[in-house]
């Protein structure tokens, strides 16, 4: 085929073998390169307007997440904000991780983990609300109560992703929703599993999500506790409450948490602290 569109075939045309002429046979494919390239136009833009709405349709997928992560937190004054900040805490857990190497982490993997973020704890909506207010230690039957808020969340994942091909996401997105209450020695929930037994994923959002309460509970208890609320000093108090819970992470490394995690909980600390201030308006109550 040539530049003109026409494609030339060359015959030999021999007699016992030998060559006695050639024989050309010129067709004009002008028209059939024309509608080729029409197809090829027309796929080209089918396709990035499919693109283009499954885009779409992921933004108003993610939006309507979001919405019932917000709700499930509006419902407890005590961790109103939580799902935004355990993201932005996961976000800058992430990045150090792979900037000290502690794991080989890929930009897919990483993605999963934070698309995934507003369901972990979509199944808190089934527990009644006046338990999860409850600011004294739960009874063993509450507590059992609590814990069915984990399958509930597995059961929000596959509800919401049921049409997603994704195979890779929606295991990230289920892992955390049902091991991020495990311990590194066992003694966590739902099914007690063992250090890297637990999934990766679960490990870096228990932290993330662990953090967060406890600097959360500890700030509302705080202020609770004080009668005269004009003699708060919001920032020596927060300052206070970020040290106590800095602690206890620290503590909690290698029986709550991945000890691995320790260095890198420290390298980032400040970060952490940084954007739990930054996050924290209308917790005044």
């Amino acid at each position: 085929m040539n530049d003109i569109g026409c494609e030339v075939s060359e015959f030999s045309l021999r007699k016992n073998g030998v060559p006695q002429g050639y024989m050309f046979d010129v067709r004009d494919i002008t028209e059939e390169q024309r509608v080729i390239s029409v197809m090829q136009d027309y796929n080209d833009t089918l396709n990035a307007e499919v693109n283009k709405q499954i885009e779409k349709n992921r933004k108003i997928q993610g939006k309507v997440v979001m919405g019932l992560a917000d709700m499930a937190d509006a419902q407890d004054k005590y961790t109103k904000g939580h799902v935004v900040r355990a993201m932005g805490f996961c976000k800058i857990l992430l990045d150090e991780i792979k900037k000290q190497k502690m794991y080989i982490l890929d930009d897919e993997y990483v993605s999963n983990i934070m698309s995934a973020l507003p369901m972990y704890d979509l199944g808190l909506v089934s527990i009644d609300h006046s338990l999860r207010q409850k600011r004294h230690k739960l009874t063993k039957e509450e507590y059992e109560i609590y814990k069915t808020h984990v399958q509930k969340s597995v059961d929000f994942v596959h509800i919401i992703l049921d049409e997603v091909e994704n195979e890779n996401f929606i295991k990230v997105a289920s892992n955390i929703a049902k091991y991020h209450h495990e311990h590194w020695d066992g003694r966590g929930y739902p099914e007690g599993l063992v250090g890297e037994m637990i999934p990766l994923e679960a490990r870096i959002v228990a932290l993330a999500d662990s953090y967060d309460s406890s600097i959360s509970e500890r700030y509302e208890n705080a202020i609770y506790k004080i009668e005269d609320k004009s003699d708060i000093d919001e920032n020596e108090l927060l300052d206070k409450v970020l040290n106590e819970s800095a602690e206890v992470i620290e503590e909690q490394m290698g029986c709550k948490f991945d000890p691995n995690l320790q260095m890198v909980f420290l390298a980032c600390r400040s970060q952490l602290e940084d954007a739990y201030k930054s996050n924290i308006e209308g917790k005044m109550g």
